[in-house]
């Protein structure tokens, strides 16, 4: 399925803020599927700067702009934790994210999937989180793909992978007319292979139309 998108020319828009920031393992994702990557800051964005492109990447930035992004309108994938309300994802309460004593997992197809390779950045360190939308405050018309885990008490939070569909009436008064991922598994130096997997499946589902 990927090799007939290797024929493409700037597919990917890769949209940061700071350089510093870019992850350098999420374009290697889309090389890997046979997409070519080019990245824009976003002061550089204009009306026409995105047309050629057949899929947007938003970084996890606070974006000076997030009007300019055109995630309602053009393929796009999202692992943003800043402007979710903006986009019309979330009510006023945006992302949520979730972290725990142990490496994370998520609930796809019915099945418990790790996610990441470790719980902590280093013994003592920082938790590894995802980003999730919370069942509460995400917009309803929202595909769920890939669930939180569920907690001690048997609940669970929200969407850690999500699609809108064209035609899809949104918060914020936005309605999509193409594709979109949310894409929650934002820490991808410490992926499975099985996170990695979805972050392609979210490419195939973007790149469909």
């Amino acid at each position: 399925f990927f090799s007939s998108f290797a024929s493409a020319v700037g597919d990917v828009a890769y949209i940061y803020k700071k350089s510093y920031k870019i992850d350098q393992n999420i374009i290697s994702a889309f090389q890997e599927v046979g997409l070519s990557v080019d990245t824009i800051q976003e002061n550089a964005i204009t009306s026409s700067t995105l047309t050629p492109y057949r899929i947007i990447f938003v970084n996890d930035e606070l974006f000076s702009n997030p009007n300019k992004i055109p995630v309602n309108s053009k393929a796009s994938i999202v692992s943003n934790f800043y402007h979710a309300e903006v986009w019309g994802l979330t009510d006023a309460e945006g992302v949520s994210q979730l972290a725990a004593s142990h490496p994370l997992n998520v609930l796809k197809d019915n099945r418990i999937m790790q996610v990441y390779t470790q719980a902590t950045e280093s013994v003592g360190g920082p938790a590894i989180a995802y980003y999730f939308l919370d069942k509460q405050n995400k917009a309803p018309a929202l595909d769920s793909i890939a669930l939180t885990e569920s907690s001690e008490s048997g609940a669970d939070y929200g969407d850690v992978i999500a699609y809108a569909n064209p035609g899809d009436k949104l918060f914020s008064g936005r309605t999509q007319t193409a594709e979109m991922c949310f894409f929650g598994i934002v820490e991808s130096d410490y992926w499975t292979q099985a996170a990695k997997q979805m972050f392609k499946e979210c490419i195939s589902q973007v790149a469909s139309e």
